[in-house]
């Protein structure tokens, strides 16, 4: 809005010259309408423009207004979405931590049995060993008795092998001359050389 002009009135009085306030107040009066009339004007002009841009201005804050709620509301699904899939992924962590510690306690025990079962069988494989070492042991000492049998039985096959075949075969003509020689010698009867054989036979 133009600032209003400054009006001044000069008022001349003179004895001579006589005074017309109503044509003067007239004037003033037109002329303090005239700019009323053009201040009037241009406030009006001014707040037809600002009306016009506050519109423009209130139109651009709704569409705005508008398009924030829109996007808050999809912000608010989203963080429900979001609040449900943190959930859901809670509940799933629960229950794989549930998990695990039943497997740690499984395994745990699963170990545990294992542990014990080979415990188990090392003292069965050294128990084993012993056995078999006791076995062994007993499978030489008969191994040895064996043997030994084996040989003696060899020795006595041996000895009635040869006194069967001293049986088989004829007895040799011995010429016999009991008595004394004549240097006094005594010679041995028959019943003593036969056992003297025997013994050699025997021996062989």
């Amino acid at each position: 809005m133009e600032e209003s002009e400054d009006i001044s009135v000069l008022v001349n009085i003179g004895n001579n010259c006589p005074i017309n306030l109503e044509h003067v107040v007239k004037d003033v009066k037109e002329r303090y309408e005239s700019i009323a009339a053009r201040s009037r004007e241009e406030a009006q002009a001014l707040f037809k423009s600002k009306l016009s841009d506050g519109v423009l201005t209130a139109g651009r804050y709704e569409a705005e207004l508008e398009s924030s709620r829109r996007e808050i509301t999809h912000l608010n699904s989203k963080i429900q979405r979001i609040r449900s899939e943190v959930l859901s992924n809670q509940n799933k962590c629960l229950h794989l931590e549930q998990e695990v510690s039943l497997t740690n306690r499984n395994s745990e025990m699963a170990l545990s049995d294992a542990k014990a079962k080979v415990t188990e069988v090392q003292d069965a494989l050294l128990k084993a060993k012993q056995d078999l070492a006791q076995h062994i042991f007993e499978y030489q000492e008969l191994m040895n008795v064996k043997l030994a049998l084996d040989m003696e039985i060899a020795t006595y096959k041996r000895l009635l092998e040869g006194e069967e075949s001293r049986l088989q075969s004829p007895p040799p003509a011995v010429n016999v001359q009991y008595g004394c020689d004549v240097f006094g010698t005594d010679y041995p009867s028959p019943n003593r050389v036969q056992k003297r054989r025997s013994f050699r036979n025997l021996q062989n």
